[in-house]
């Protein structure tokens, strides 16, 4: 496995040779990235959370990704990010705040499916979004775009009732600093409002499925509130939402609250070792055409360790159904595709939908004769 452990002076580093993924692709290239780079994980025992360090090279790597309009993780939009638009909803009218005239400002707002809800609800809305997708953001009319990073001398002097950003807060290098300058650009009362996935199980079970280039920061409840008091914030509310897939969090101004929250959990090194030998010991009898990765980009970090890139790939997601992840053989290919042309075994990788696509799988006659395990049934 391309995997190594590095000791400095004042860090347990652990390094991976990970895919470096942004975006599936129309061939197997990577639209000129790298196929793979270092992935340095460690854990921040103040802040009770695991990060990465970024290294200049990756630093200006993800940069340029960011430009070029990365689609990674849990878009807010119809259709395969619709879960996640409406527990931002939900969570964002369970703050108990009155949307209409207030003065609203949306961190990585994407393609502006949220901003339209919260413009629909009477807040007068401001989006940032760098990169390609910017000028192309087809929102209402009177909604503000900015094409840019946070922060930006373009908001200078601005100040806002609410600041929100979903799934934008584990890209950040320094997320400390990053809520502290939101901070700064609050109105009296005004809350950050934001949403980051829940890292909590995967980081329990050794799970490398969320580990990821872009991704900086892996949160869990108490490492989410620990950040925020640093940056200091006050958590006025904190809970888990898309079927537990996803931390929701409100900060305002004040003294921080006393919070039973559970501990982070810790020893994720000795975990993923374990965990990888299982999923390679499952997957042994099986040749690479045999064997089908349900959620491949769930699935990408353990086979490409595994060296098993040769593998069939499948997902429920229209979008990115005959695409590739750089670096692995076969396109990803639709359920019915799948059974079409049943392979011995499918290992799902999703653990929010794990057993809604197991029960799917085992209710076709065509799948009846596939072995059908869940990443869950292989935990530590």
């Amino acid at each position: 496995m391309h995997w190594r452990y590095v000791q400095s002076i004042t860090l347990k580093m652990f390094t991976y040779e990970l895919p470096f993924f942004f975006e599936p692709q129309i061939d197997s290239s990577n639209s000129g990235f790298p196929f793979s780079q270092p992935f340095d994980l460690y854990h921040d025992e103040q802040l009770n959370l695991y990060r990465q360090r970024v290294s200049p090279v990756l630093r200006d790597l993800l940069r340029q990704v960011y430009l070029h309009g990365s689609t990674l993780g849990a878009a807010m939009n119809r259709g395969a990010g619709e879960v996640y638009l409406e527990s931002a909803q939900e969570f964002l009218k369970s703050c108990s705040i009155d949307l209409p005239g207030r003065k609203l400002l949306e961190i990585g707002c994407g393609n502006g499916t949220l901003l339209e809800f919260l413009s629909s609800q009477g807040s007068i809305c401001t989006g940032l979004e760098p990169g390609v997708t910017a000028p192309h953001l087809g929102i209402t009319p009177g909604i503000r775009i900015i094409d840019d990073f946070f922060p930006t001398p373009r908001i200078d002097g601005d100040r806002f009732d609410i600041i929100c950003h979903f799934n934008v807060l584990e890209h950040i290098e320094d997320p400390i600093t990053f809520l502290n300058l939101q901070r700064q650009l609050l109105r009296e009362g005004g809350s950050i409002i934001f949403g980051v996935p829940n890292c909590a199980e995967h980081l329990s079970v050794g799970d490398l499925s969320m580990m990821i280039h872009e991704h900086c920061s892996y949160f869990t409840m108490a490492g989410l509130a620990s950040v925020a008091s640093a940056a200091g914030l006050r958590v006025a509310k904190l809970v888990k939402g898309a079927a537990g897939g996803m931390l929701f969090a409100q900060l305002t101004e004040g003294e921080a609250d006393e919070l039973d929250l559970p501990p982070p959990p810790l020893n994720f090194e000795s975990k993923a070792r374990i965990a990888l030998s299982r999923i390679e010991k499952l997957l042994s009898p099986f040749s690479d055409t045999e064997f089908c990765a349900y959620c491949p980009t769930r699935a990408m970090n353990a086979l490409f360790l595994l060296k098993r890139a040769g593998a069939r790939l499948v997902d429920d997601n229209t979008a990115i159904h005959h695409l590739y992840i750089p670096g692995f053989a076969s396109p990803i290919e639709s359920f019915e595709e799948i059974c079409e042309k049943p392979p011995k075994c499918i290992l799902i990788f999703s653990r929010t939908f794990s057993e809604v696509i197991r029960s799917r799988c085992l209710k076709s006659a065509r799948l009846r004769n596939t072995r059908v395990v869940t990443i869950a049934e292989l935990d530590v």
